[in-house]
Formats: structure tokens, sequence, C-alpha cells
């Protein structure tokens, strides 16, 4: 028996029970699709084609908005709890997103719910449909008719819209690829992760490579094992001279250290010539005896062999490579338009042609000695857009802070 005046679901208007159940039909029928089809990943075209699909969705909405926004359904979808449902959804696959590793490669799934490809499955698919469609229409419901009190919520919303949009059809036009160069090397070929090689619109030449190191450590080495001993008490200390710390009970002082040495008979000497490794002169002192006992340590390289002191027949005093502090190539980049010599390190890159140069990788074996450089080559031409609807989005937040605070005065 049914209570009068109590609406029953599925009656209009659809609140947030109706609005829940929506979402959770999608995403089951999207884990669904997946399970039953193994599809794999989903792929957005390429331009035109993800450009035509934009330009379908924007003609849709409009369509939508202007000649059928009196029915009951686009009423529901431009509601309150139709945008609290749809972003409630989203979030839940973001949270899988963070549980499962997202490794899946192009075209191959290992989960059959699509867990390990989220954002390319059917599920991601139909709840940003479902978003996206009710954040337009609540945008253009605020737009139309235009009045100054609503401009500050359009300009958010539609740059939050335009800003997801052009993220997820953009991500078939963004290309990263990698190009490795030795010193006086020069190419315009590169790989992308398939390694399938492209043609750039440039040419770069590695004029030189270079990486500065922070000093060299010293620390335990766990023979059997043959890992580093690590614990509360024994953190590697830096072998610059006149440093001093505690090691396994033995108090080490670093008398001498010498960032390019050359080995000779039983010393080090310092030596600037190529491969020449850091090497320091210690003093070891054991606590329980007060035995002293002065050695040279060096980690070696890919020319020369390590030196170390065996403590006892579980662990050894040894130098730990020095770590790369800052690295750096000189190259030549020649364009259609000129060609320029510029300086590219990490985090530090340089654009040309509407490509993005990063400092990837060197030759880590080789470490200061590296003559190769390895490059990653990134261009995203949606990307402008994503930028475009990022500052709508601040510039509304802005308008609506500073109107709010105009009606409160």
């Amino acid at each position: 028996m049914k209570m009068a005046g109590r609406k029953q679901i599925w009656q209009h208007p659809w609140s947030y029970i109706e609005s829940y159940l929506i979402a959770l039909g999608l995403l089951l029928a999207g884990f669904l699709i997946e399970f039953s089809t193994g599809a794999g990943t989903i792929e957005i075209p390429a331009w035109p084609g993800n450009g035509i699909i934009l330009f379908i969705c924007i003609g849709l909405l409009l369509l939508v908005h202007f000649f059928f926004r009196r029915m009951h359904f686009v009423k529901w979808l431009s509601s309150v709890p139709a945008a609290i449902s749809a972003i409630s959804a989203f979030a839940f696959l973001v949270m899988l997103m963070a549980v499962f590793p997202q490794e899946s490669q192009v075209g191959r799934t290992t989960s059959p719910f699509g867990f390990d490809h989220i954002v390319q499955s059917w599920p991601y698919m139909l709840v940003m449909l479902y978003f996206l469609s009710s954040l337009g229409l609540v945008t253009l419901k605020r737009f139309f008719p235009f009045t100054r009190r609503n401009l500050g919520f359009f300009i958010n919303h539609a740059g939050l819209w335009i800003a997801i949009v052009a993220g997820s059809l953009g991500t078939s036009d963004m290309l990263r690829l990698t190009l490795t160069l030795q010193e006086g090397q020069a190419n315009w070929l590169a790989t992308d992760a398939s390694g399938l090689e492209h043609e750039l619109p440039f040419a770069i030449k590695l004029l030189d490579f270079s990486l500065e190191e922070y000093e060299a450590k010293i620390g335990i080495l766990d023979n059997p094992k043959a890992e580093l001993f690590m614990d509360e008490n024994n953190h590697p200390f830096y072998a610059s001279k006149g440093n001093t710390g505690n090691l396994l009970g033995r108090d080490v002082k670093v008398l001498d250290y010498l960032p390019t040495a050359g080995k000779v008979s039983d010393r080090y000497e310092p030596f600037l010539g190529f491969g020449a490794p850091p090497a320091a002169w210690v003093e070891i002192i054991n606590q329980k005896n007060q035995e002293s006992k002065i050695a040279w340590l060096s980690c070696g390289n890919f020319m020369h062999q390590p030196d170390y002191v065996k403590l006892d027949s579980n662990f050894s005093l040894i130098m730990i490579p020095p770590e790369p502090k800052r690295y750096r190539s000189e190259v030549f980049i020649l364009s259609e338009e000129k060609g320029d010599t510029i300086s590219i390190e990490v985090n530090k890159p340089y654009q040309v042609a509407g490509w993005k140069i990063y400092q990837l990788s060197y030759n880590e074996r080789m470490g200061r000695y590296s003559e190769t450089s390895v490059f990653e080559l990134v261009r995203d031409p949606w990307l402008p857009l994503v930028y475009i609807g990022i500052f709508m989005m601040m510039a509304g937040a802005f308008y609506l802070l500073f109107t709010g605070k105009r009606r409160e005065l």
C-alpha cells in the first residue's frame, strides 16, 4: 500500500535515488561489456576523427538544450542530482585506477573487467559521456538566457568541460618518442614505445654531454647478500675530506678525497684522464680494541676495479658510486626556420615546431664519462586547449569570488 503524497521511484522529477541508480547501471553495463566481449582497450580516433567527435558533441548539446530542454529526461540530466551522481561514479573509477596498476598495453589486457586500463575501458567511456552530458547541459542552462550574474558560473564550468574533453580526445594525437644520440651524431628519426620510427620536422645533433656528480659516499657491504647494509645506525656518509662517521662499530675518518684519481702501485694520486674514478684515503678505528687501519677506497667504474676494506667475513667497507647531481646536453637543432645551439637539462625542456625536448637519460654505466644522451620528445597538439580550459576555470572562480564580495558590500 503506497502512502499518499510520497513520490515513487522513477516518478518525475527524478532525484538522487534515480540518479545514483542510473550511474550504477552505467558502471555495471560497462563492466559487463568488458567481460562479455573481451574488447580490450578502446582507442579514440586521431585527428581529424577526434575533431569530428568534438564537433558532434557540441552540436548535440546545443540541439538538446534549444529544442528538448523541457523534456523530463533533459531537465533531470541538467540537475544537481545527475551532476553529483556522475561525479561520484567518476570518482569511483579514479579510485580503481589507484588500486589496480594501469599497465596494459594498447590492444592488450589482463583484467576481464578492464581494471588495468580504466581510462580506455567501457565503464570509463559510459560514465564520462554521462558526466560531460550533464556538465554541458548545466553550463548551457546557466548561460542561455545570458545574465552577468551567471557569467562566472558559465566560464568556470565551460572551462572544466573544455579541459576534460580536450584532455580525453587529445590522447590519440599525443606522441611520446625517444631519441638516443652519441656526441657528434645527428638524427631526425625517433622511436616510440613499440619501436616504430617517426620522422621529426627537425634534426638534433649532440655536441657535448656533461654530468656533475655529488661526492661519493662510504658505506657497508653485506658480503653474502652482495648488497648495501643499512640499519638505523649505519647510514652511509659523504666521503668529504675531514668527514667522520660510525659504521658497524668502526669510527671512519676521511683523510683525503680525490674526485678523479689514478692508481699508482698501492695508492691513488690525482688524475684527470678519461675514466678516472673517485678515491678516498680513510682511517678505520675498531671501537672494541682501538685497532687502527689506514686504507684507500674506490668505487671503481667501467674501466677500473673497486678497492674496498674487508672488515670480517660478512661485511666490507666500500665506496658507493657517486650519484648524479646535474646533467645536460649541448645540442644543435636544425629546423626549417632556423638552427639553434641550446642546452637541455632535466626539467628544462626546449620547445621547437610543436615538440618539447626533454633530457631523459644517459649511459649510466659510464657516468660522467658518458658520450651518450637520451632525449624524450613529446608532441601534444591538444594541450593548448586544455590550458585554455584551466585558465577559464580560474577566471570563472575569481569572477565568482569578486562578484560575491561586491554583493556582501
